[in-house]
């Protein structure tokens, strides 16, 4: 996992009936979906407000949910911190990094809110 990667755990009564209605709410949002047993894989994850893109893998077991997150516009973000450390001596990559964890911290957020409305 790397630092601007998601991870989430959390508990709930009907995991089963959760992780399809996440799936509802999540898809929209995705622009392809994977599904195996028991886990699902939403590829291109991007809620509005983001500019990043996320690959999500969400598993469940008996009562507990995985979400985890995989950042994939990272040659971008590689590519906007060598050039704002070439005509910013370096000032601009705090400029981003702070972005791209806010981003990180907004979509963490939308998906913890999923899963609060979902399990009660």
């Amino acid at each position: 996992m790397g630092f601007f990667d998601i991870s989430i755990s959390e508990q709930s009564k009907d995991a089963k009936e959760c992780i399809n209605q996440l799936k509802e709410r999540i898809e929209p949002y995705s622009k392809e979906l994977v599904e195996s047993k028991y886990s699902m894989e939403f590829m291109h994850f991007k809620p509005k407000g983001s500019l990043v893109n996320y690959n999500l893998k969400v598993e469940n077991t008996k009562q507990n949910i995985f979400i985890e997150g995989e950042l994939q516009n990272t040659l971008l973000i590689t590519i906007l911190i060598i050039l704002s450390i070439l005509l910013t001596y370096g000032l601009g990559v705090i400029v981003i990094v702070g972005y791209v964890y806010y981003q990180k911290r907004t979509v963490t957020h939308f998906l913890k809110a999923l899963i609060a409305n979902k399990s009660s």
